[in-house]
Order: C-alpha cells, then structure tokens, then sequence
C-alpha cells in the first residue's frame, strides 16, 4: 500500500507522456493507471482508452479529460457506454464556447444519435431555427426541447393556428402576452385551447368572467383555480351582499366548481364510500374559499381545519392513503375569534395549499394560554 501510494505521488510529478502512457495501459495496479490518465493531454490517446480499456474505472477518467469536439461527436453516436455522457458533454462545451451554429448542424444531421440532437435542441436560441425545428423534426423529444427555448410570441402564434401542430398544449403554456391569453379564452371555440390558456391569465376580472360564463365546466374551474386576490371571489358570491357578512348563515363556501353552499354543517361534507375491505374511504373537500364566523364557538379549535382522511379511487382501490380534506383549499376569511377561544395551535395545519386568510386583525386573542400559533400565522399570512 505505501508503494502504492508512493507511485501515485510519483505520477503526479511526472509529465513525460511517453511514460504516462505506458503506464496507463500497462500498469497492474488500477490505481496507479488512473492517476496516469490524468495527466495525458493526447486526446487520441484518451479516446483510445475511453473506447477500449477493459477496466470502467480508467475508461470513465479517460472520458472525463476528453474534450476534442470531434472525438466528443464520435462517442456520442458510436459508444454505447458514453453516448449521453458525451452528447450531454459537447453540447455544453458547445454552449459555453457560444457555438451556436455548431448545435443548429447536430440537430440538422439527421444521422447523429437522438441524444445528441435532443441535447443540442436544448441549448438553441435563434428563433426562427426553433421554429423550423418545431414544425419539422421527426424527434418528438427534438421539438419539445426546442419550442421550450422559443420565447417570442408571434411564433407561438403561429404554431398554434397550424392545424396539424400536435404541441397544442406546451405552447399554450410557453404564451405569457396577456392580450392573446385573453383572446383565446374568450373568442377561441376549442376547450381545449382555453383551459391551457386560463392558468397563465393574470387579469381578475378576465378570470371571474370566464368562471362565471364559460360554457366547459372545466374551464370554470381553471379559471376558479387560478384566481389569486379574495376580493375577486365577491363577484361570485351571490348569497349575501358581501363574503364577510357570514352571520346569518355561519358560513359561505366557495367550491371549485363555482357552486356556493352555506352553513357550517357544509364544510364538513365530503364523498363518503367504502372499498372492498371495508375501509371506510372520503374525498377532499371541493371548498376554494371558505368565510365562517366564530363568534358562537368557544374553547379549543385547534383541530377546526386539521381534518386527515383517507382517500382512495373506488371499490377495491388498492392506493389507499390518508390525506387531507381541506386539500383543495387556498382563502379563508376568519371572524368572531373571541376571548372564549382557549386554543387554536395547528388550527390551519391541514390546508396545504393555503393562500391568503383575512380578518386575522380582528380577533381577539386575549383567551389563549400560548399565542405563538396566532403570531406566527398573523405574520404569515397578514397583508
């Protein structure tokens, strides 16, 4: 072992590639033919190596110092242990060096390997080229990695209204011009092409006017889903003159769908079914917003929005596992908190996806034994 290592510190010291070179492909100790290969600079030679040393451990650290392009090309598409690791390899090298042109002719050649191509689509930033490669390649994997890099808007367009274009969906995702988003939700006859263009509408009033009219109930509920301000929840309640006046109903819940039910007794109700072995099985809960008033309750809440459940696909469903009801949930708007309430530790712990909460400067908190909870969410989730 020392002379082994003695070896080794030798290596380091020596440049002779000659030497080097005898000792990389003739050495007994694995070891010692390793830290040789590190220091050959002949590119050939390392290629030689990569291609057909016997032991993986010194034809991986001759394809670590390999960089000839050339070479990188001729691994990529005829080495079957490094035809990613090479692909990956020169597209990089290529990308740092600005090669552009470079990448546009491996995705060009139809011969090379679809790695090669695929990387190198990755990396392209002429426009029209992305384009081309779009509505051209033969590479399924080819046109995605290039209609990922295509920012301009007019192409995107212009994609879309080809008819044959099979990418539908991607694009849509890719369009952020919000005047076109807006024109295909509101004038575009597909359904398709309006609920991938809903999620990227920031617009408020647009997202409540296709909540409230669209005629897929879908796109209602993408549009509902999307919806990121409280207020704009008000245009959908038609229950009461306003989402904080709860008080003769205890509760309004907002669901996905668009539907409005009242009541505290509803916010609790979820799909209830059981599977084959008995076990008993729910659903989340449909609610988007939920606007209740504590004002009659007292003691500890801790666990008012916790709710686990145990969710499944059916009869004999055999994924079965717990979850929460409240999954679906992103507003809340919470009043009447009074000096009754004793706790409300983890009060929210099951709503997940929870967004926004109002009215948390109008509770009165002097009735709990620990605040930390209510700090922390205050500070959280105030405006």
């Amino acid at each position: 072992m020392k002379t082994q290592k003695k070896r080794i510190e030798g290596i380091k010291e020596l440049d002779d590639q000659e030497i080097l070179l005898n000792i990389a492909k003739k050495d007994k100790i694995k070891n010692v033919r390793k830290e040789a290969v590190k220091k050959i600079t002949n590119q050939t030679e390392l290629y030689n190596i990569a291609n057909n040393d016997k032991e993986d451990i010194i034809r991986e650290e001759a394809f670590e110092h390999i960089t000839d392009e050339n070479l990188l090309m001729e691994l990529a598409n005829h080495s079957v242990k490094f035809d990613i690791a090479a692909s990956r390899k020169l597209t990089d090298q290529l990308e740092e060096k600005n090669k552009e042109d470079s990448l546009i002719k491996i995705v060009q050649n139809k011969e090379n390997i679809f790695y090669l191509r695929e990387y190198a689509a990755e990396k392209i930033t002429n426009q029209e080229v992305l384009l081309n490669i779009v509505k051209n390649d033969s590479d399924t994997k080819v046109r995605k990695n290039a209609l990922n890099n295509i920012t301009n808007q007019k192409s995107l367009i212009e994609l879309l209204s080809d008819a044959e274009f099979d990418l539908e969906k991607e694009t849509l995702e890719k369009i952020t011009d919000q005047d076109v988003l807006i024109e295909i939700v509101l004038n575009n006859q597909s359904k398709f092409y309006r609920q991938g263009a809903i999620p990227n509408i920031t617009n408020q009033e647009v997202l409540v006017k296709i909540a409230l009219t669209d005629s897929d109930y879908e796109c209602r509920e993408i549009a509902i889903s999307t919806l990121t301000n409280i207020n704009a929840f008000e245009k959908l309640n038609n229950v009461t003159s306003s989402l904080y006046d709860v008080e003769n109903y205890g509760a309004i819940i907002i669901e996905k769908s668009g539907n409005i039910v009242t009541g505290k007794e509803n916010i609790f109700n979820n799909l209830k079914r059981t599977d084959s072995s008995n076990m008993h099985v729910e659903s989340p809960s449909d609610a988007v917003l939920i606007s209740i008033d504590f004002t009659e309750e007292s003691g500890d809440l801790s666990k008012y929005f916790y709710k686990k459940i145990i969710t499944g696909h059916g009869l004999g469903d055999l994924e079965i596992k717990e979850d929460y009801l409240f999954k679906n949930l992103k507003f809340l708007i919470v009043q009447g908190i009074n000096d009754k309430v004793t706790n409300i530790d983890g009060m929210f712990n099951g709503c997940p996806n929870l967004i926004e909460i109002k009215g948390l400067e109008t509770w009165d908190v002097s009735g709990l034994s620990d605040k930390t909870y209510y700090n922390d969410i205050y500070n959280k989730y105030k405006n």
